[in-house]
C-alpha cells in the first residue's frame, strides 16, 4: 500500500509479482531486462523504478557490483536483499529452507547496520560482499552455511581469495553456520567464524 499511494500506482498486480519473485530469489543477481521478461513489463526503466519504489519502503536493497566505473556499477546486475528474513519466508516460494540465503541476508543486514558502504565482487570469481572505505576496499566476506563438502570450500576460499589478490588485501573473512577454523592461503589469513560469534564482535 506505501509503495501504490506514495507513488500514484494503480497497478497492483505487477507490484506483487516482482515482491513474489524477489523474495523467491533473494540474494541472486538480476537485471531490469531478465525481471522484465519474468513478470511481464516490456520496459525496464519501468522494472528500473518499481525497485526504487520498494526500496524506499525500507523493505528491499539493491547491491551493486564493485567497479572503478560507475557507468559499470549502473549496467552490471543488481543482488536483491531484504530488510528480514521473515519477509522472504513469507512472501517468497521456497521449497527447501532457504538457510545459504537467509544467512547471507542477515550478514548483509548486519554488515549495513555496522554502517559499511557495501559491494559485492564478480569477476573470474565471486565474493559476497566487499566493503569500501573512503577509495579503498577494506573488507571481504563470503558467506556459506558450512564448508563440509569440497566443492564448495573450494568455490568460497577461490572468491575470497580473488577478492583478497585484487584488493590487495591481508585477511578475508567466510562467515559459517557453525563451523571455525583460520588458514593461510598464499600468505593471506582467512577467518571461516560462525556467524554468531561475527555478529557479537
Amino acid at each position: 500500500r506505501d509503495v501504490m499511494a506514495r507513488n500514484g500506482l494503480t497497478n497492483d498486480k505487477e507490484i506483487k509479482e516482482l515482491a513474489f519473485y524477489l523474495a523467491s530469489n533473494a540474494t541472486q543477481r538480476v537485471t531490469y531486462n531478465s525481471l522484465g521478461k519474468i513478470v511481464g513489463i516490456r520496459h525496464p526503466e519501468t522494472i528500473k523504478n518499481y525497485l526504487e519504489y520498494i526500496q524506499q519502503t525500507y523493505m528491499i536493497f539493491q547491491l551493486l557490483k564493485y567497479a572503478p566505473s560507475v557507468k559499470t556499477q549502473m549496467l552490471s546486475p543488481k543482488k536483491v536483499y531484504f530488510i528480514d528474513n521473515a519477509i522472504i519466508s513469507r512472501m517468497g516460494f521456497n521449497v527447501t529452507d532457504n538457510n545459504g540465503v537467509k544467512l547471507e541476508n542477515a550478514v548483509f543486514i548486519e554488515l549495513l547496520r555496522r554502517g559499511c558502504d557495501l559491494f559485492y565482487h564478480a569477476d573470474k570469481k565471486k565474493c559476497d560482499f566487499v566493503v569500501r572505505e573512503g577509495v579503498r576496499i577494506t573488507q571481504a566476506y563470503q558467506v556459506t552455511v558450512k564448508m563440509d563438502d569440497e566443492k564448495t570450500r573450494k568455490r568460497e576460499i577461490e572468491g575470497l581469495q580473488e577478492a583478497m589478490e585484487i584488493y590487495d588485501l591481508s585477511e578475508g573473512y567466510i562467515i559459517t553456520l557453525n563451523e571455525k577454523e583460520e588458514l593461510t592461503v598464499d600468505g593471506k589469513t582467512v577467518h571461516i567464524i560462525p556467524a554468531w560469534e561475527w555478529m557479537l564482535k
